[in-house]
């Protein structure tokens, strides 16, 4: 929710090109990350983060 008020949305949104960060849960569904992985290698640049990696930046950032 925190991260919706900021500006992001569900993967069931949509995959778009002009997205900066995909977090992977623990179960993704594979369509979508593989949208990501093709528009990856395509050029853009999107950062790829397991759910754990991203709640670790949240715990670092909610501290300061």
């Amino acid at each position: 929710a925190a991260c919706q008020r900021l500006g992001a949305a569900e993967a069931s949104e949509g995959i778009c090109k002009s997205m900066d960060v995909f977090i992977v849960g623990s179960k993704p569904g594979p369509s979508k990350l593989k949208q990501v992985e093709q528009l990856r290698a395509d050029g853009h640049d999107i950062r790829i983060l397991s759910q754990i990696e991203f709640k670790e930046i949240i715990s670092k950032y909610s501290k300061a």
